[in-house]
């Protein structure tokens, strides 16, 4: 697959976690006059220890405006 990236915006973070267990449940971009990507998460619940957590979304093009990354946990 080819991205085009004039219509298209590639978003890739990391978050560091308090456990290996974390994942990702979703994300979605909100815009005002900034742009904010809601990372909702896992609780974990695995075992504890410092780890990293990937994720990536690919995106109509987004406007040239300050961007923030908010990062949610979401307990079952």
């Amino acid at each position: 697959m080819i991205v085009d990236f004039e219509n298209y915006t590639l978003i890739i973070g990391k978050h560091v976690t308090s456990s290996i267990s974390f994942f990702v449940i979703d994300q979605k971009i909100f815009e005002s006059s900034a742009l904010t990507l809601f990372v909702r998460k896992n609780n974990g619940g695995g075992i504890l220890c410092v780890g990293n957590m990937f994720h990536w979304g690919i995106y109509p093009k987004l406007p040239n405006k300050p961007f923030y990354v908010e990062y949610k946990s979401y307990y079952e």
